[in-house]
């Protein structure tokens, strides 16, 4: 490797999220160019210190810089997908780099031919970078509670960006929030049918599948007998498939609640006998 993102942060190789971010700050500091009255060179320094962090905060970019295979824990949808296609890992978006764009850009009132460098020249605005960043990490690790709360931050920060959506319903996957999960599903969904070009988000449509089948067995097929889930080549892209999706999943997570509701009573009945 001729740049060693390591080095550049001053870190070990094993850091941990928290090191990387307290690395990240303390580099940012120091090279700062408003801080060495535009200095090139302090830009360019600054420009290394922002593409090692990029690189190093993302479980995925980091296994893939340091050639790594070993994937950590995820989600039993996201874990199933990722064995369908083992390349993309979380991937959200349609296309490659979609999702770097999303995460970077949309919610932060930032044109999209700004560079990685100038996002990071304002620490404020990269705090929900970070934030989401750290979701990840822990969500990588199988820590869904702690992730979520991340993602829940990262969202209400920018309520119009998908990626923050998607995490975030994994990882009410991850602990079981089924209606939860359904509810960033769809919202996730919607928000990619209003896109121009619009954002289809296969991956997404069949982790969402998995998941109503998985948790809802007998509802779901009963469920997909009269409405037959969309294929890989006939996706509905009009507005009356998102209302019906949506429907859908008010339905689910209607009778998902009415389901545990009625467990809770007959439990409580059999305790008060």
């Amino acid at each position: 490797m001729t740049v060693n993102y390591y080095e550049i942060l001053g870190v070990a190789e094993d850091c941990d999220f928290r090191g990387l971010k307290k690395a990240y700050y303390r580099r940012a500091k120091e090279c700062h160019p408003d801080r060495h009255h535009n200095s090139v060179a302090k830009e360019e320094e600054f420009k290394l210190v922002a593409e090692a962090f990029n690189i190093l905060s993302d479980p995925d970019k980091r296994r893939r810089y340091d050639g790594s295979e070993t994937n950590t824990a995820a989600t039993e949808v996201a874990a199933a997908a990722m064995e369908e296609d083992p390349g993309a890992n979380d991937a959200v978006m349609d296309f490659p780099g979609d999702d770097d764009l999303e995460e970077l850009i949309t919610g932060n009132d930032v044109p999209r031919d700004t560079t990685l460098s100038r996002l990071f020249r304002d620490l404020a605005m990269t705090e929900v970078f970070i934030t989401f960043r750290e979701g990840k990490n822990l969500y990588r690790q199988g820590r869904f509670r702690a992730a979520r709360i991340c993602f829940l931050q990262a969202v209400a920060h920018s309520p119009d960006n998908i990626l923050y959506h998607a995490f975030l319903a994994r990882s009410c996957a991850g602990i079981n929030d089924f209606s939860g999960a359904l509810r960033e599903y769809g919202l996730a969904l919607s928000l990619g049918a209003r896109r121009v070009p619009m954002q289809e988000m296969r991956r997404l449509r069949r982790e969402l599948e998995r998941l109503k089948s998985q948790r809802s067995p007998w509802w779901y097929r009963a469920f997909r007998t009269f409405f037959p889930a969309p294929t890989e080549d006939n996706i509905d892209t009009r507005q009356g498939m998102i209302d019906a999706t949506n429907r859908a999943i008010a339905g689910l997570s209607r009778e998902y609640r009415r389901r545990r509701s009625a467990a809770k009573n007959k439990e409580r009945k059999r305790l008060n006998k």
